[in-house]
């Protein structure tokens, strides 16, 4: 007998990163069109009728000990575990329980930490964005931006000596994190004014970000290390030609968006800059250097994004999705969140109905 599935996420709350994804990732599955029901807890369905089955699903970084039991875990790691990092976490109970992979870099790692587990039991999965219409917003040709938080992760060094080099019409960056201190900030604003840039405030919300990249043309991510990189995904929802960072979950990000639209469009809305290895650059504060000696990240160089970025301004943005125009020939994105719940979905319902003997 089919039981019915009732999915239930849990994780860090907030208005950006996996809080952001947390969110997201439950309204995704409550939008699909599935035999499926999301709660945003597991309180209440601990004396469910015996045909509706509880999957608990928990969004965390490896470096933290699961609040609660787990059917799967979502390992949320950028950069290479440290050692101390490498147990309990990304080790997998038993076979009927699951991992859900956000790029081939995490999958690759949580395998190696469970050698006698089968591959299905590590799956891909994927986040999302939802194209939005801004009536009063007008994107601006010529225009290049960046948005995320401000750390050496995400590649803002390699903004500057890019911008540095390529001087455009106009350059935005948008600092969102809510963790930012004023002395960051401040640092920031004082390296933007000396190139140009204008700094625009972040009003902690989900539309002020997808309102500023419906107004750029090119968007730029140079990370050296991302676990899904939600703003990448938004910026290409927003119609924006997007540079980044040739890594893994940005490589992830073009192989769905390639096998839905064509290489052709991928190549054209998603231009990957090509990286080597190079010594992590620690933060005091989020990823203090000392514990990363002898351990590397990709990177990708000044003078490759400023010719990327370069011949993306020479190109006009792309056509809008069907999302944004209604349009049944323009074509639809394959990156939103109902996509990523219909993925979910159907990995849970495979373990819930397809293991019956568990």
């Amino acid at each position: 007998m089919t039981k019915e599935l009732v999915i239930t996420i849990h994780g860090p709350q907030g208005p950006t990163g996996m809080g952001h994804g947390v969110q997201k990732f439950t309204e995704g599955i409550r939008a699909c069109e599935r035999r499926a029901v999301c709660a945003g807890h597991r309180d209440g369905w601990a004396n469910a009728d015996p045909n509706v089955v509880p999957f608990h699903i928990v969004v965390e970084q490896p470096a933290f000990t699961p609040p609660s039991p787990w059917n799967a875990l979502v390992p949320t790691f950028e950069l290479p575990l440290r050692e101390e990092d490498e147990v309990g976490k990304v080790v997998l109970p038993t076979e009927h329980h699951r991992m859900f992979c956000l790029n081939p870099y995490i999958q690759e790692k949580v395998m190696a930490l469970n050698p006698d587990a089968p591959s299905k039991c590590f799956p891909l999965i994927q986040q999302g964005a939802d194209p939005v219409e801004f009536e009063d917003v007008i994107r601006r040709r010529g225009s290049v931006g960046i948005v995320g938080k401000y750390e050496p992760r995400k590649g803002y060094n390699t903004f500057f000596g890019m911008i540095r080099q390529l001087q455009p019409k106009s350059t935005y960056a948008m600092a969102t994190s809510p963790l930012h201190t004023s002395e960051e900030i401040t640092e920031l604003q004082n390296i933007c004014d000396g190139l140009d840039i204008n700094l625009l405030p972040w009003e902690k919300s989900y539309d002020s970000v997808l309102a500023f990249l419906s107004s750029v043309h090119v968007a730029v991510f140079p990370s050296h290390a991302e676990g899904w990189n939600l703003p990448l995904t938004e910026a290409l929802a927003q119609g924006c030609i997007v540079v980044a960072s040739d890594i893994h979950a940005h490589r992830w990000q073009k192989k769905i968006l390639a096998d839905a639209i064509g290489e052709a469009q991928a190549d054209y809305r998603l231009r990957l800059v090509p990286t080597v290895e190079t010594p992590i650059a620690g933060h005091d504060r989020w990823y203090p250097g000392f514990y990363y000696v002898g351990k590397k990240w990709l990177s990708c160089g000044a003078d490759a994004l400023a010719e990327a970025v370069a011949c993306a301004l020479e190109d006009a943005p792309p056509e809008p999705w069907a999302e944004r125009t209604f349009s049944v020939n323009s074509p639809e994105f394959p990156l939103t969140w109902k996509k990523a719940g219909e993925r979910i979905i159907t990995l849970v319902d495979e373990v819930v109905n397809k293991n019956e003997d568990q």
